[in-house]
């Protein structure tokens, strides 16, 4: 038998061992997830772990910086599109809710009380990360013809709808199709809203 002289780079070693912890994350939650468990399901041994991630919280920066980055990821296929501005804010949302089907242990993830109590940087990651999305969201309304206030308002309005059928999913145990539900919803919530105002830039009092 020929054997295998390939030997796993420190960034392959890495990418193998934050892919684990959002597969377990995802399945048994991330508050109860272990270095020793990590190493077991990874095919690593502990020390090899801690020789990549000093700490834990290491481990969970990289992860959290890892959800970020596949977040601009999906963002940045409708971005790329030329679409209405009500068009661009169903495509966000849409690839937002893919991102989270296919990796649910996001929600886990950025619900989890532990972990953000116990790590401020990995909370800013995830408002930074979330800001972005509402940015986005936002100069989108803007595009519309709404003032800046009023736009930034009306992202929160789309942002909440997200996390709120997120936060429903996974209490639920994935008991529904989150796309689904969440797209028949967002557009209940579009088409309350007005895309056909050109008025000016000024907020209404």
């Amino acid at each position: 038998m020929q054997k295998n002289k390939t030997r796993m780079s420190a960034k392959e070693r890495k990418a193998i061992i934050i892919e684990t912890v959002l597969s377990l994350a995802g399945i048994d939650g991330p508050d109860r997830l272990s270095t020793a468990t990590i190493a077991k399901a990874s095919g690593l041994t502990h020390a090899g772990i801690f020789k990549h991630f000093p700490t834990k919280q290491d481990i969970w920066l990289s992860v959290a910086n890892e959800i970020a980055n596949r977040a601009q990821s999906y963002w940045s296929k409708p971005l790329r599109k030329t679409l209405t501005p009500k068009g661009k804010i169903k495509a966000l949302v849409e690839e937002h809710f893919a991102l989270l089907s296919k990796n649910p242990a996001i929600l886990t993830i950025m619900f989890s009380y532990e972990l953000q109590q116990s790590n401020e940087e990995l909370r800013k990651i995830f408002t930074h990360m979330m800001m972005q999305f509402r940015k986005y969201i936002t100069k989108e309304f803007i595009k519309a013809g709404y003032g800046e206030e009023r736009a930034f308002d009306l992202s929160f309005l789309i942002i909440a709808l997200v996390q709120g059928v997120g936060m429903r999913w996974s209490v639920s145990q994935k008991g529904f199709d989150l796309s689904k539900e969440g797209i028949r919803l967002l557009i209940i919530q579009l088409d309350l809203i007005d895309f056909n105002q050109i008025k000016t830039n000024k907020q209404r009092k």
